[in-house]
């Protein structure tokens, strides 16, 4: 929006054009030069907008980032808090430069538990691509267990309620 658009717009709705702009963009087209088209796009830009500050903010709080937090974005668009929220994990998965360690971090910050069977699943997939990583093509389960125990504190009980299920079959 140019500057004689927003102070026209501001001269005619007064403090209420954030509001009408989010909720009733369409009566931005009484405003001569708005047609209804460009009214509606005015409306869809705002929304964008404050989804990407939400999403920043979010993230901010979560100690990312400003880089990182745009890849997370850009990947992400409009569901950047819901698909964090709803598995932090596939942020290292999905977004190059973002390792196990600060999904991890992440979840904990959301309040995912340390024997959370979601976070254990990723911990043992996250150890046997370490591994892979390093040359190996197998691993011993007393040597995936000791990783968990040793880089994550997570206890051997709490590692073979994790692994059983459907849950962990989808992920392997």
């Amino acid at each position: 929006i140019g500057e004689k658009l927003a102070t026209t717009l501001l001269d005619t709705f007064g403090f209420d054009i954030l509001d009408i702009i989010e909720k009733q963009p369409e009566k931005l087209s009484k405003i001569r030069g708005v047609g209804r088209k460009r009214a509606v796009s005015i409306g869809e830009a705002w929304q964008q907008h404050q989804h990407m500050s939400e999403s920043m903010l979010f993230l901010y709080k979560h100690q990312i980032s400003l880089n990182r937090a745009i890849k997370i974005v850009r990947k992400y668009g409009n569901e950047t808090i819901q698909k964090i929220t709803e598995n932090p994990y596939q942020l290292y998965t999905d977004i190059h430069g973002i390792g196990f360690l600060l999904s991890d971090r992440i979840a904990l910050s959301l309040g995912i538990e340390k024997n959370s069977p979601m976070r254990i699943q990723h911990a043992v997939l996250f150890v046997l691509d370490d591994s892979s990583q390093r040359g190996h093509t197998a691993c011993r389960k007393a040597e995936v267990i000791q990783a968990l125990e040793d880089k994550l504190k997570i206890r051997e009980c709490d590692i073979g309620t994790a692994l059983c299920g459907p849950e962990f079959d989808k992920l392997i």
